[in-house]
């Protein structure tokens, strides 16, 4: 039996023979899975079918609302099957969490003022949601994150999507 290791640091060996068997599995292309993700999230913008969001528009205005809110409209957009989880997960990053988590674990000091969201909220702690997530794609894009820019866009059809229905 001829035993190597893939790389000098590695601390389990594997004989030549089962390193060849585990490389001839085929692994899922990036662009098949992105392709699936792609078609599911398309299924997903299609469907009109639901009356989720004329009653979500009903309850909540996206240009005046909490983060508490959009995280309501997003887990019931979500339950109901009209967004991904991606989309759910992007609606919903806690950013003033994540500003205090900055605060608390950064190894140099971070100023009071700091905050991670690009538009002021006002004394309710209510802000314009579709501003928001455009302020943020655009950063996303200025730093050339496209994945991250394009997930912000994707939400930002959604947050229009009931805003719309609330205006017609």
């Amino acid at each position: 039996m001829n035993v190597t290791s893939i790389c000098p640091q590695q601390k389990y060996w594997i004989s030549n023979a089962a390193y060849k068997k585990t490389a001839l599995i085929e692994k899922p292309s990036s662009a098949n899975v992105e392709s699936v993700a792609n078609a599911k999230d398309q299924k997903v913008s299609e469907s009109n079918s639901s009356t989720i969001w004329e009653e979500l528009s009903k309850k909540y205005n996206v240009r005046k609302a909490t983060f508490d809110d959009i995280k309501a409209i997003s887990r019931a957009l979500y339950d109901a099957g009209e967004i991904s989880l991606r989309d759910l997960s992007t609606l919903t990053f806690d950013f003033a969490r994540a500003t205090n988590d900055l605060k608390l674990h950064a190894p140099v000091p971070i100023p009071d003022r700091f905050d991670m969201y690009e538009t002021k909220a006002n004394s309710r702690e209510e802000r314009d949601w579709i501003l928001e997530f455009e302020a943020r794609a655009q950063k996303d894009l200025k730093y050339g994150i496209m994945k991250s820019y394009h997930s912000k866009m994707k939400c930002i059809e959604i947050l229009q999507r009931l805003d719309n229905i609330k205006n017609i």
